[in-house]
């Protein structure tokens, strides 16, 4: 009897870790940023611009257009994105933070002109 109620007892334990309530992985939420987005650029000590910025690709990589002849790509890993794009003379990377399927924002670094800034995209 002794030996059934612990078989009983440890068979309860293991399912009850079976269930996801005693999972220890979260699940990364996947951001869908594809669309087209009205993204605000700002340098640093100069006034806001503001583009038209599309986004194809699939969740995770794929193609970037700012404006209608600035051309890159954008990588995105967990909540976090990554946007190379080639202004002319100038290349600038973008990397920011997903908040949401609607809304990201963080900083910019253009390469060869040494400026640096803060951008925002909504949609």
């Amino acid at each position: 009897m002794k030996k059934a109620f612990v078989l009983w007892t440890v068979m309860s334990v293991v399912l009850l870790c079976l269930t996801p309530a005693c999972s220890t992985s979260e699940e990364a939420e996947t951001y869908d940023i594809r669309g087209t987005w009205t993204m605000t650029m700002q340098e640093t000590g100069e006034s806001p611009e503001m583009y038209s910025m599309l986004l194809g690709g699939d969740l995770s990589m794929g193609s970037a257009v700012i404006g209608s002849a600035h051309n890159g790509t954008y990588t995105v890993s967990g909540n976090q994105v990554t946007i190379d794009m080639d202004f002319g003379p100038v290349d600038i990377i973008f990397t920011g933070t997903i908040t949401s399927n609607n809304a990201m924002s963080g900083t910019f670094t253009a390469t060869a002109a040494m400026a640096t800034g803060t951008w925002s995209a909504t949609r």
